[in-house]
């Protein structure tokens, strides 16, 4: 059996050992070879194209009529065996599969491996994309819950703060709008006290606030009377009081063992209206009407207190 190039193929024929020869080719083989292969393509019609320094050889039939004989020469079949080319053996098939069936098999073996390499990474490829997306829930639910932590704790302190801000401010407006009230009352309740506090001085000590000139006077008599010893008397009142005082200097000693020389008013300018001081060698003696009005004061709380 030969292929399309004239060369018999050993691996698609039996051949018996025992009729087998050894060719070794040399130049005059090569030589015949080229003739063989000339005659070949003519026989088919053919015009053989060679190149260049190749000639035309035996047609390739009859290639398997030369061998070589023992000197090395090409000799026919004929020649060496007595058997011409028609009494060659015929090549036997080789025993086995097929060269057909054994491509197919390999081509459907390699795309069974295919098929399951496919499979293989289909199923890598999906147990990676469930395990990615396993982690990343785990991964996001954990963020999420240390941010949700994080933010309400955040929103905790801010809650918190804001509400004691919120509450210090409404303390302080309360602080404020109770201060106004107070001054406000203060205000309101101030000429009452002082009325009340005149009316009740008035009715102890019978004698009217009413009339400036004659409180001074009276300031001054009150606390001569309650002055034990002394050797001289300085008086300090008021400029707008001084005049009315100097004119009263007697009445200020009436009923009292104090002698008229012993007595000098002084004008004192830090002093105002119905405010009076007294030096004697015993002490300084306050006897303004401020200082009166606060005794009394002091007295009536002393008489209001319960135990």
């Amino acid at each position: 059996m030969y292929s399309n190039g004239g060369v018999l193929k050993s691996g698609w024929v039996v051949v018996n050992p025992e009729n087998t020869r050894i060719i070794d080719s040399n130049a005059r083989a090569e030589a015949k070879l080229k003739e063989l292969a000339l005659e070949l393509a003519r026989q088919c019609g053919e015009e053989p194209e060679f190149t260049e320094g190749f000639t035309q050889g035996i047609n390739a039939v009859e290639v398997s009529e030369l061998m070589r004989d023992e000197e090395g020469n090409i000799v026919s079949y004929e020649q060496e065996d007595g058997f011409t080319s028609e009494q060659i053996p015929e090549p036997q098939p080789a025993s086995g599969p097929a060269y057909e069936e054994i491509i197919a098999q390999a081509q459907a073996e390699v795309e069974e491996m295919k098929r399951h390499a496919v499979a293989e990474i289909e199923a890598m490829r999906v147990q990676v994309a469930e395990e990615g997306r396993n982690q990343g829930y785990q991964d996001g639910l954990e963020q999420g819950r240390q941010e949700g932590f994080a933010q309400g704790h955040q929103d905790g302190l801010d809650s918190v703060s804001e509400a004691r801000e919120h509450a210090l401010a409404e303390v302080a407006a309360k602080a404020e709008k109770l201060e106004k009230e107070y001054e406000r009352k203060v205000k309101e309740l101030e000429p009452q006290f002082i009325d009340t506090l005149t009316g009740i001085y008035e009715h102890i000590f019978h004698v009217s606030l009413r009339g400036s000139r004659e409180l001074i006077v009276y300031l001054i008599q009150n606390t001569m009377r309650n002055i034990e010893g002394g050797n001289t008397y300085l008086i300090h009142v008021s400029k707008e009081d001084y005049p009315f005082a100097s004119m009263q200097k007697r009445e200020l000693i009436k009923n009292t063992n104090i002698n008229i020389d012993d007595v000098e008013l002084l004008e004192d300018a830090t002093l105002g209206k119905n405010e009076c001081m007294i030096e004697t060698g015993s002490g300084v003696f306050d006897c303004s009407l401020g200082t009166q009005l606060e005794a009394l004061n002091e007295e009536l709380r002393l008489l209001s207190y319960e135990p």
